[in-house]
């Protein structure tokens, strides 16, 4: 008996439509062209010219202990690298018994490789992985076990320590979460904290029925990092985000947050981004996408007073404007009265920084915003397979029966 076709509904479309029109082309897989899941974890690494930087990061990871009887693998995919990225990461593997696959992503920016990656991993549970993240010896069994034994995890959150290259400025320890490094929780276990609803993307699990079944609602990212080519400045009509943007994305279908500070890795970082210029680009490149994710985070907020208050400002464009003026203005009042700070100017910039790249990011958006608002509700709406809503479009993926 032939497969029913999947349906993804009208959110999906008007979804699609409004990423092509802020960023251009972008791949839509057929949704039964993932690859089987027939091992239990894969290792992903999405890096754009790390010949110096990814050679440590494997071999922290071919140290693995606890692992034997994992399934799992390493996926690499290259982002348009110039240098010997891959060449150099098969001789670093080469006597490694784990799998080690390595694909080319054609589009400029980590997203577009984040998706592919996570499209082509073979695992149940995908860990990423960045080029830079030196995991610890039992992070693959961590992040099996804690994921195996919580169904209802869609992405687990690791705990980062900084590995600096040189001696870190005096402002490091206030701003580390800018680097992923430090704590993104209390205690092991499911995130409660409504205040934060997400992780950094460095040594998070993600579990990729969880993903599978975002995009099958019509997910689509908006947010895409990369950087230049010494790695401290954003590279123009790139922002960062997609981090936050994917956590909320799969709890809109039903998954749940869990932070694990035994799953841990060494994040080295060079002397370039330990300066105030990166910290400076950093605070705005991912402000600039502040507005998306509070629109993400009005979705995701639970029935109560504060998701009630998050859905009537972050939702309306106007409301939303004026909240970062306030937030502005109440972020400089607070850092007045604030006598213990180590680095007043520099975080007094960050401020400034940071509210300059919200007001554009509004701007932009100021014809948009009703349509974004309305592809991102429609995520926790939109029809499952087999289930039409009445007077929605569908698209039809013809199933390859072969």
């Amino acid at each position: 008996m032939p497969k029913r076709p999947g349906i993804v509904c009208d959110g999906a479309i008007r979804s699609i439509i409004h990423i092509q029109r802020l960023y251009g082309p972008i791949t839509i897989y057929p949704l039964n062209s993932s690859p089987v899941e027939d091992m239990d974890l894969t290792i992903l690494i999405c890096t754009h010219n790390s010949a110096v930087r990814l050679p440590e990061t494997l071999r922290h990871l071919k140290n693995q202990k606890h692992a034997e009887n994992i399934a799992w693998e390493v996926l690499i995919v290259d982002y348009l690298s110039t240098d010997d990225t891959a060449n150099i990461a098969r001789k670093v593997w080469k006597d490694c018994p784990v799998s080690l696959r390595i694909l080319n992503e054609t589009k400029p920016g980590k997203t577009p490789a984040l998706e592919t990656g996570l499209h082509a991993a073979r695992g149940a549970a995908v860990c990423i992985i960045d080029d830079d993240n030196w995991v610890f010896e039992d992070y693959v069994f961590v992040a099996h076990t804690t994921l195996r034994g919580h169904p209802d995890i869609g992405v687990i959150g690791a705990y980062g320590e900084a590995h600096c290259e040189i001696e870190p400025p005096h402002w490091f320890a206030e701003n580390e979460g800018s680097y992923a490094v430090g704590s993104q929780g209390k205690d092991s276990g499911y995130v409660e904290d409504k205040r934060r609803l997400w992780f950094w993307g460095a040594g998070s699990v993600v579990r990729k029925e969880a993903w599978l079944k975002a995009k099958r609602r019509g997910f689509v990212p908006r947010l895409n990092p990369t950087r230049g080519a010494e790695s401290t400045q954003f590279k123009k009509g790139f922002i960062g985000g997609e981090d936050p943007e994917l956590c909320f994305a799969i709890q809109l279908v039903g998954y749940r947050l869990w932070y694990e500070p035994s799953l841990k890795y060494k994040h080295f970082i060079p002397q370039a981004r330990l300066s105030e210029k990166f910290i400076l680009d950093a605070a705005s490149g991912v402000s600039a996408a502040a507005p998306i994710l509070r629109i993400y985070l009005a979705e995701v907020s639970p029935r109560s007073f504060l998701g009630l208050v998050r859905k009537t400002i972050y939702k309306k464009w106007l409301l939303h404007l004026l909240y970062i003026y306030y937030n502005f203005a109440r972020s400089l009042i607070k850092l007045y009265f604030i006598s213990n700070m180590i680095d007043k100017a520099l975080t007094n910039a960050m401020i400034k920084s940071s509210f300059n790249a919200q007001i554009r990011a509004m701007w932009d958006l100021r014809k948009t915003f009703k349509n974004l608002v309305g592809s991102i509700h429609d995520l926790t709406i939109i029809c499952d397979e087999g289930h039409p809503l009445k007077n929605r479009t569908r698209i039809i993926f013809i199933k390859n029966d072969k």
